[in-house]
């Protein structure tokens, strides 16, 4: 029994680790696709447990910071939990609400949503705010997928994200499709531009 119990111990350990690694390869391609440099500032939206968030701190390093956003305060906790487990001391929680981030006003270099365009409950006030946040000239990475079958509403064509995203003022600067090697998951890369430059 014992033995069982330390292999299970051992197993789920090692499928941790290779997670954390396989994370942290996609983080760096992440990276280089949304121009992400050492010392920037970068909002994780929808941070869920934080992996990603932990990731991309380690990419812009410690003279960089990520705000790890999440609506839902045991998410928080998780966050965390897992920043202080990673040791790492440029990540911020920031718990925000379904219409706001609370972050300042142009306060980012790059931002991320993987997997939860498709859960805003007000995409066009989201929208607004996720322009408020980025700096002028800088990319935010939209990763998500299609639903699965006609009658499925759970997740967002990668064309209407692109239709509401550049409606929005957001310029398209990437498409990524089966992303992540899963069929129906997509990353988009869209540029911050002047309002007079559209």
């Amino acid at each position: 029994m014992l033995s069982q119990r330390l292999f299970l111990l051992l197993l789920t350990s090692s499928l941790a680790a290779a997670t954390a690694v396989a994370n942290q390869e996609r983080a760096k391609e992440l990276a280089r696709l949304m121009e992400i440099e050492r010392g920037d500032v970068i909002a994780d939206v929808g941070a869920g447990d934080g992996d990603w968030s932990i990731a991309l701190a380690r990419e812009v390093g410690p003279e960089g910071r990520v705000y790890a956003q999440e609506i839902d305060s045991s998410e928080i906790r998780k966050i965390e939990r897992a920043v202080k487990r990673a040791d790492l001391e440029n990540v911020t929680p920031i718990l925000g609400d379904k219409q706001e981030t609370k972050l300042d006003d142009e306060c980012c270099d790059a931002v991320l949503l993987r997997t939860v365009y498709h859960h805003f409950s007000h995409p066009e006030e989201m929208r607004a705010e996720l322009w408020r946040i980025l700096k002028p000239g800088k990319v935010i990475a939209v990763v998500d997928f299609a639903p699965l079958g006609r009658s499925s509403r759970h997740g967002v064509s990668a064309d209407d994200l692109i239709s509401e995203m550049t409606g929005s003022g957001f310029e398209l600067i990437g498409r990524h499709d089966g992303w992540e090697n899963e069929k129906n998951r997509f990353l988009l890369l869209f540029r911050k531009v002047a309002r007079s430059d559209r």
